[in-house]
């Protein structure tokens, strides 16, 4: 019974501060957030950043506040765990769903007018070739 209790508290995911994400953080994650936003103000090419680390470690914790500190400070952020779409018979449309509707639901209208885009492109140049294939990075 007790094993139970353990698993059922090691995933469940704790609610995050919107105003505060790093509020709960005891392992100074923050310092990292605040680094990894300092070289993405300053980059002006695409990047891909990749947080790897063991199992358990505290992945998905330091990047859904990084996500909501990121938000806060006026950045377009995205959180997409690959994981929880691990089954997906397609990756990519567990993605794009994922995507379309945070730009669906952000109040910069500018950015709605990339959901439409973003459909026609996967419909046009995805579901015409199936070999071509996403990889994403999990946390």
């Amino acid at each position: 019974m007790a094993k139970k209790a353990i698993t059922s508290s090691i995933t469940h995911e704790l609610e995050i501060s919107e105003s505060e994400p790093f509020n709960d953080d005891v392992l100074g994650s923050n310092e990292y957030a605040t680094i990894l936003t300092q070289i993405i103000e300053n980059i002006d090419t695409p990047v891909t950043l990749g947080v790897m680390s063991a199992w358990g470690t505290g992945k998905t914790f330091f990047v859904r506040r990084w996500a909501q500190n990121l938000k806060n400070q006026g950045f377009n952020a995205i959180y997409y765990n690959a994981w929880e779409h691990d089954f997906a018979p397609d990756p990519l449309i567990a993605f794009i769903s994922t995507v379309q509707a945070y730009i669906l639901d952000a109040e910069d209208e500018s950015l709605k007018k990339y959901a439409t885009k973003l459909k026609k492109a996967y419909e046009k140049d995805f579901q015409a070739d199936r070999k071509i294939r996403f990889c994403t990075c999990c946390t």
